[in-house]
């Protein structure tokens, strides 16, 4: 995807930006420029990070909402932990960090490890190759082992069922009802749509893909590497979490009562032992 870090002469080496006295450039493109157009929102740079050139409208558009959707969510497990953070009087950068490092296997971060295993079981490259038919192959090829893999390691399949949305992640729904809109519903979201039928049999009731699971289909759809599957998210949810942050700051609250009680179920008192 790059070339190495360090080359032969020991010097770092990326592919991702350079900067001279006229400026930064991000793949060769120049930030001022890309700031001064209206053709390139902010979110196209991500695209251009990951692939090396700007996505087109419906590539664009999907990315758009990728981020969008996850920008906020309350005080939930990464909102939590930013305003405990903020309310110990730590620097705002510092609060949004402790928010952003939640973001793990259970929380927003499974759509990374789906992601890499369908990257894995076909390729970017490939997955371009392939004609209608063969993508409906590869797609129920794919799904039938990747369910069998998860569901004899883990019982479950990584991005499905949401603790919140039993019903369905509508954020998922969104994504996945404008992937063809987008030009996006492919071969990946033919993977997924597959892999939710094994589940619902599994289970013996439907259990949608959430939004983990809808991002890491349409970032393989995107063409962008798994790497990217949880800076999806954590781009998206920094905005909130900033939000979250700045506000502890500018109210000057303290945590809620209630956040430091507990519950004791160790040892009793107990003296030392003698000698």
């Amino acid at each position: 995807m790059s070339a190495p870090l360090l080359g032969r002469d020991r010097r770092w080496r990326t592919a991702i930006s350079s900067a001279d006295p006229d400026g930064a450039r991000l793949r060769g493109y120049a930030l001022l420029e890309l700031a001064a157009s209206d053709r390139v929102p902010f979110s196209d740079l991500l695209y251009l990070t990951a692939t090396g050139e700007l996505p087109d409208p419906g590539r664009s558009r999907m990315l758009r909402m990728m981020l969008t959707v996850t920008a906020a969510q309350g005080i939930s497990v990464t909102g939590v932990s930013t305003r405990t953070a903020a309310a110990a009087g730590v620097a705002t950068q510092v609060g949004i960090c402790a928010g952003l490092t939640t973001i793990g296997e259970e929380v927003g971060g499974a759509g990374e490890e789906l992601a890499r295993d369908l990257q894995r079981a076909l390729p970017l490259a490939e997955a371009r190759t392939l004609d209608r038919a063969r993508r409906h192959e590869a797609a129920h090829d794919v799904a039938a082992s990747l369910a069998a893999g998860y569901l004899a390691r883990r019982g479950r399949v990584p991005g499905f069922g949401h603790v919140l949305h039993r019903e369905g992640d509508p954020r998922a729904a969104l994504l996945l009802a404008q992937a063809g809109a987008c030009g996006l519903d492919g071969v990946y979201v033919g993977v997924l749509r597959r892999l939710e039928a094994s589940v619902a049999e599994r289970a013996g009731r439907p259990i949608p893909p959430n939004i983990d699971g809808a991002d890491a289909a349409l970032l393989c759809e995107l063409g962008m590497p798994w790497p990217y599957a949880r800076p999806v998210v954590m781009l998206g949810r920094l905005v909130g979490l900033a939000g979250i942050a700045a506000e502890a700051a500018l109210d000057g609250a303290s945590l809620p009562a209630g956040l430091l009680e507990f519950d004791y179920d160790g040892p009793a008192p107990r003296p030392l032992p003698a000698g």
